[in-house]
């Protein structure tokens, strides 16, 4: 009687800790208004592409992340910095269709970016298909 009495305290348990985690968040670096892929970004793009050709239900999410207005934000370096991303996630296996670019977004400053901007990376699941346009009722003209 014991035992059942520990085992449905571990399902209760278990039953409580089925929330799903994030994805993981990889930060690609890259020094002062460069665009080079450094060879610690390297590592961590290879990891990705390893991860996403493991996991092939899901895309590539590539993000942009620019700071606040007066904080020397440059959108169009983030833009280049995200195609030397992509395209090296590409030359390292990954399918070009699965990078998707997820747009830019404003972040805080983070004391881990001593030595200049990131771009971010998700493994997300793939974007639902959109559902097909409703028949259209007996009678009713076409738009065109």
């Amino acid at each position: 009687m014991r035992r059942v009495g520990v085992i449905a305290g571990f399902l209760v348990l278990a039953a409580c800790s089925t929330k799903p985690l994030p994805p993981p968040l990889y930060l690609v670096p890259f020094a002062g208004e460069s665009t080079e892929i450094r060879p610690r970004a390297a590592i961590v793009l290879n990891n990705v592409a390893t991860n996403a050709n493991r996991h092939h239900e899901k895309v590539v999410e590539v993000t942009g992340s620019v700071l606040p207005k007066g904080q020397h934000a440059n959108p169009h370096l983030t833009d280049v910095r995200m195609q030397e991303v992509a395209h090296a996630l590409a030359e390292a296996g990954v399918d070009e269709d699965r990078i998707i670019r997820g747009g830019e977004r404003i972040s805080a400053p983070r004391p881990d970016r001593k030595d200049g901007e990131q771009i971010e990376i998700l493994l997300v699941d793939k974007p639902a298909a959109a559902p097909p346009p409703p028949p259209k009722a007996k009678g009713q003209k076409s738009k065109n």
